[in-house]
Order: structure tokens, then C-alpha cells, then sequence
């Protein structure tokens, strides 16, 4: 609703939001405000073995764990300034 310029300074912010978050039965939450649009609530999914693959967005390729093991390693082996330095001079050779 518009508020003339000349009474923003009057106007009491905190006691309106208090108002309509009574009247909407609202909540502050961490992300902003949140309030029910409808009278029912329905959950679609259990947990992500209930996602259609359609509807995912990426999924995590399936590794052995020789192929597990070999990841961490590489990541551990690059976590310092000369592991790093190894990892993309080996990058470089494979070109």
C-alpha cells in the first residue's frame, strides 16, 4: 500500500508486520517470511530414491572403491601448493 512521503516517518513498520503476520498466521523464518497459500499440504518425496530421474538435476556416477580411493587421493595429493603443481604439470603431459 502507498504511504505518502511526508507521514513515512510516522508510520510504525514493526506493529503493521506484527499485524499482518497474526492475520496471515505467518513466520519469520532464516530465508525471509513465510506464509501458508493453500489449505493442503502434499509431500511428493520420501527421500531421493523417490525422484523420477527426469526430474533430477545430476546424479553421482557409481564408483568402485579402488575408483573412490583413487579420487580421494588425487584431491589429498593436490591440497598442497606442490601436490598442485604436480597435478597440472601431469595435466599438461596427457595434452
Amino acid at each position: 500500500m502507498p504511504i505518502p512521503e511526508e507521514l513515512k516517518d510516522y508510520f510504525d513498520y514493526e506493529a503493521y508486520g506484527r499485524d499482518i503476520s497474526i492475520n496471515e498466521g505467518g513466520h519469520m523464518a532464516p530465508g525471509g517470511y513465510v506464509v501458508q497459500t493453500s489449505g493442503d499440504f502434499r509431500e511428493y518425496y520420501h527421500g531421493p530414491q523417490d525422484i523420477p530421474a527426469e526430474h533430477k538435476v545430476f546424479s553421482y556416477p557409481q564408483l568402485s572403491i579402488r575408483e573412490q580411493m583413487a579420487a580421494y587421493k588425487e584431491v589429498i595429493d593436490g591440497s598442497s601448493k606442490e601436490g598442485f603443481r604436480r597435478l597440472t604439470e601431469k595435466g599438461r603431459e596427457e595434452r
